[in-house]
């Protein structure tokens, strides 16, 4: 498993690395790492405070791990060198991802026509009525910064009543409650169950419980042709969940352009 990508590592070094170690906030993570001319070092929020530095030897990534011997010695324990393992992998793979979003995709938005690929989503995550009103509810001039991409992204979905809010911890009622409340279910007749306890308990147990609290909701929604995602600029406690009624086919084109404007999801 190698989950960083060669070239985007140097090109990332390259442009933003300093002697003196650059910093790159992960504004999900609330986490800051440090980039070199040569390498990169990530931090984790383990208590263990884990960090990967990473750098590659012509193709070949090379990863150090280190981290605290005893944390609960606090300032008289000594940083020590680690074995890795698959969830090191993985947890170094999501911090790659998020750097790789901020400063290669979000980057390169300047190359793009904002609006074209708004109507060309848009197109594909509505209807063709809704795709051509809200098309024209767009300025012709559209920044190629994130934050504005994900206002218009969001007024649409608000406009057509496609999306929800709330936080993860909640989905078991909150969220029930909010998705049941959106007039796209309620049009079809769709009423989501709560979850009894035992869901819940074995939901929350999951690894990746985020991806289990929506492969949840798409296991009742996907007879209706119904799909849920998390998406926003990145993810949070409080998060935005878009309902949308497309094809598997549109929707993982859907997704492609959705990550080309440098907005994150989760299905």
């Amino acid at each position: 498993m190698n989950p960083i990508n060669l070239s985007n590592f140097l090109l990332i070094t390259s442009k933003y690395g300093s002697e003196q170690g650059a910093t790159h906030f992960d504004k999900e993570e609330d986490l800051i790492h440090d980039i070199f001319p040569d390498r990169i070092i990530f931090n984790t929020n383990y208590v263990d405070e884990t960090s990967y530095e990473t750098y590659f030897e012509g193709e070949v990534l090379c990863i150090k791990k280190t981290k605290l011997d005893d944390y609960e010695l606090h300032e008289d324990a000594e940083v020590i060198a680690d074995e890795l393992d698959e969830d090191d992998l993985e947890e170094l793979e999501e911090l790659w991802n998020r750097m790789e979003q901020d400063l290669i995709t979000a980057a390169n938005l300047h190359q793009l026509n904002i609006r074209s690929e708004l109507t060309a989503l848009y197109s594909t995550i509505f209807t063709d009525t809704e795709a051509v009103l809200l098309s024209k509810k767009l300025p012709q001039e559209i920044a190629p910064q994130v934050e504005q991409i994900w206002e218009h992204l969001d007024f649409a979905l608000n406009e057509v009543n496609r999306s929800v809010s709330f936080e993860w911890k909640e989905w078991s009622e909150v969220g029930v409650m909010e998705l049941n409340d959106l007039a796209l279910l309620e049009q079809l007749k769709v009423k989501l169950p709560y979850p009894n306890q035992k869901e819940i308990e074995a939901l929350s147990n999951e690894d990746n419980w985020e991806e289990a609290i929506l492969q949840y909701f798409n296991h009742h929604l996907n007879g209706y042709d119904m799909k849920l995602i998390a998406i926003g600029t990145h993810f949070d406690e409080y998060q935005t969940f878009a309902c949308l009624t497309v094809s598997e086919d549109k929707l993982s084109h859907a997704l492609e352009i959705i990550k080309k404007l440098g907005l994150v999801y989760k299905r």
